[in-house]
């Protein structure tokens, strides 16, 4: 029952803007529980995914984005994670994220990311374009018998070194 607890509260750092706007409701915390708890087959959700300059790596703020990269705008070949926060069920071990990065609807790179159960479940992948234009990444999940696209982030390369970031 304790832990029934602490996921519930973690479900309030979980969804901001639930925080922001008001306390969720008994059966909002039940869906989600219920959810993580019996939700193997559905797979991973995600919360966020955007683009990051880094990632923390310990303190507080540990494998959260520490920099958010304004208007998804990089250089070329700058380096750059896409960064993931997901919930991901109970039973769920060692599956995978792949993210694709494509270039004129062509899949120009590939990442594989594994995903293990987690209520705060964080990942990511650092990447660099070669190519000045719009890219797309998308992420999706590989479930061995299945792949469905659940993100979807557009970028613009340009060959300003003093892209945003």
């Amino acid at each position: 029952m304790k832990t029934r607890y602490a996921i519930a509260a973690a479900w309030l750092v979980f969804a901001p803007a639930l925080m922001a706007a008001a306390k969720p409701s008994a059966d909002e915390v039940n869906k989600i529980l219920e959810f993580y708890d019996n939700g193997y087959q559905l797979g991973p959700v995600i919360a966020e995914a955007k683009l990051c300059n880094d990632v923390s790596r310990e303190g507080d703020e540990k494998n959260n984005c520490s920099s958010v990269i304004d208007g998804n705008s990089l250089s070329v070949n700058q380096n750059a994670y896409v960064w993931l926060k997901m919930i991901v069920p109970k039973g769920v071990s060692r599956e995978k994220l792949i993210v694709q990065f494509n270039y004129n609807d062509v899949t120009r790179k590939v990442r594989e990311v594994n995903v293990n159960a987690g209520f705060r479940f964080r990942t990511w992948t650092k990447f660099a374009l070669d190519r000045e234009g719009s890219w797309t990444v998308r992420v999706m999940y590989d479930n061995g018998t299945d792949v469905k696209q659940m993100a979807e982030i557009p970028v613009t390369i340009t060959s300003d070194t003093a892209a945003k970031r």
